[in-house]
């Protein structure tokens, strides 16, 4: 499954993808869809299983690389249907 982690900065973004390029997690950084926010930010897009993902979400808070939210995105129809699973910063 797709899940995507938003950052209230390019800085914290970029944190994130200091932190995880070293590993095995499968991730690209991208502009945030619009179904989450209509203002410009770059998000994190990762493929993995949800057990692994909140993995990855407690490490940034461990690491203390500031997110928004984790989303989930499922494509239902070639319609990407957005689920949020944690909103606000961390």
């Amino acid at each position: 499954m797709l899940y995507i982690i938003t950052f209230p900065s390019t800085y914290h973004a970029l944190n994130f993808e200091k932190k995880f390029t070293s590993t095995d997690l499968t991730f690209t950084l991208r502009p945030v869809p619009r179904e989450i926010s209509s203002s410009c930010g770059i998000a994190a897009q990762i493929t993995a299983d949800k057990e692994r993902v909140m993995s990855i979400w407690k490490e940034c808070i461990i690491s203390k690389i500031e997110t928004d939210g984790l989303y989930s995105i499922e494509s239902i129809e070639n319609k990407n249907q957005i689920t949020t699973i944690f909103k606000g910063q961390v």
